[in-house]
């Protein structure tokens, strides 16, 4: 019996083709893709690739979906083995031949190169819906190229550059590029590196473009723990962020200096008020990738909300020296500057941003400004300008009756104080402010009802209860 167990284990040991007897779970998957002894060659991507799109598609059949990419195999095996071909070269003009017979479409190309970051939709990267529809962008066509070449017993790795993926085949020293949503086209990286500076500047800045253009390669292992991330920024696109967090978290696991996965997972525990964790996500993507100006935003964004102000100016600082033109860090830098006091600092960070995009919420941050620098004129102007773009705005309101309050014009005061009021009937701010401007005005049985009201809300303010008794 030792021999025959002997050999069984070096026959699971080297087979490549299914990981599992039933199918397996996406934790399965996940569970066994960690194991640090699992070699490349033993890991089914198209298993794990047709896991994955079962999470979302409940209905796909994972064996079944096996069955057809085998088929391709065989029908490819079968065409070589008629030329008595059988060299890496032969088998890869052979699967771009089929792709090419089958006019696989590429979707999402852009300047010649498609990106998997900005275009997530599930159907264009998840394999199961790439055979259906026979087209994908480059995750999508890549993955089912190289579950291709996997069964064909051809070795291949992933490289990853901003916004893009693509294949290699490496002969010793030397390589060959295969790009999937080109037919499996051979293309030099001096191309990739022409097509990915032209695609980043359509889309941001010149000045921010990055002048060196990194290739990453990486693993099976690695390339699944890419689809990972791509099916979270879907969920995040779909404000599923839980689902988002939990499929950057498994990403990690897999492919754990995956900055982007960092990144982004910060950037979701920001939207989910989570910020020391999203504090810690951000430094590791800084250290994985240094001057990012987005990663510095974020930063500083977590460090502001921590309200440790020091370290978000710093942070936004870095970003601005980055992207001299980043209005979203000018605006938040200015509300930094705001909190620590540095109010003329503030404004000219405010006032910069209004001059390339005012929005109301701007103009209320600038208004805010004027209303602590006691220039109530101002604070008036910007005030009344942001309630022009968005008159459901109550802190406006509430705001700019503090500014007609310290004129003393009451009347006008007390229209904001009731908007302010109307809209948000249980903030006892803004009850204490109408109620107090009543009672400058001398209409007693109003201020009483409305400070009535804001003891309710706020039974402990002895200021106050004795100015009610007092009115009584």
């Amino acid at each position: 019996m030792k021999p025959l167990l002997y050999i069984i284990s070096i026959i699971l040991l080297f087979s490549p083709v299914y990981l599992f007897a039933f199918e397996p779970t996406e934790e399965d998957v996940i569970e066994r893709l960690e194991s640090s002894y699992l070699p490349d060659n033993n890991i089914n991507l198209a298993e794990s690739a047709f896991v994955f799109s079962k999470t979302i598609y409940p209905k796909v059949n994972v064996k079944a979906y096996m069955e057809r990419v085998d088929a391709i195999a065989d029908e490819i095996r079968n065409r070589l083995k008629s030329k008595g071909a059988n060299e890496p070269a032969q088998i890869i003009d052979e699967i771009n031949r089929f792709l090419k017979e089958k006019k696989i479409k590429a979707e999402s190309v852009l300047t010649g190169i498609p990106s998997f970051l900005s275009e997530s939709e599930r159907d264009k990267f998840m394999l199961s819906k790439v055979l259906d529809t026979m087209s994908g962008n480059c995750l999508g066509l890549t993955t089912l190229y190289w579950s291709i070449a996997e069964r064909l017993d051809l070795s291949l790795a992933a490289v990853i550059i901003p916004q893009h993926v693509f294949l290699r085949h490496y002969e010793g020293k030397e390589y060959r590029n295969i790009e999937a949503t080109a037919f499996g086209a051979e293309i030099a990286d001096e191309e990739y590196v022409k097509q990915t500076k032209k695609l980043i500047g359509n889309k941001i800045p010149d000045y921010s473009t990055p002048d060196i253009i990194s290739f990453h390669v990486l693993t099976k292992k690695q390339f699944v723990g890419l689809i990972l991330y791509n099916r979270g920024v879907d969920y995040f696109n779909r404000n599923n962020t839980r689902m988002a967090i939990q499929d950057f978290t498994s990403c990690l696991k897999l492919y754990d200096s995956f900055h982007e996965a960092y990144k982004s997972r910060g950037g979701t525990y920001l939207k989910e008020s989570r910020f020391n964790e999203a504090l810690d996500d951000l430094i590791k993507a800084a250290r994985f990738e240094e001057d990012c100006p987005g990663t510095y935003f974020n930063l500083g964004a977590a460090y502001f909300n921590l309200k440790d102000f020091d370290e978000a100016l710093r942070f936004f600082d870095q970003a601005i020296q980055l992207v001299p033109q980043y209005l979203d860090a000018y605006h938040h830098r200015g509300l930094v500057y705001s909190q620590k006091k540095q109010y003329d600092d503030a404004l000219e960070d405010l006032s910069f941003v209004i001059k390339s995009s005012a929005t109301a919420k701007l103009y209320y941050d600038r208004g805010l400004v004027y209303v602590n620098l006691n220039k109530y004129n101002e604070a008036i102007v910007d005030l009344s300008k942001a309630l022009s773009l968005d008159n459901k705005m109550a802190d406006a309101y509430n705001n700019r009756g503090i500014a007609y309050g310290n004129q003393e014009r009451y009347s006008e005061a007390m229209r904001d104080f009731e908007q302010a009021v109307a809209l948000k009937p249980d903030n006892a701010v803004y009850c204490k402010n109408l109620g107090i401007t009543y009672y400058k005005i001398k209409d007693y049985s109003k201020a009483v009802e409305t400070l009535e009201k804001y003891l309710l809300l706020n039974p402990d303010d002895e200021e106050i209860i004795k100015l009610v008794k007092q009115i009584k």
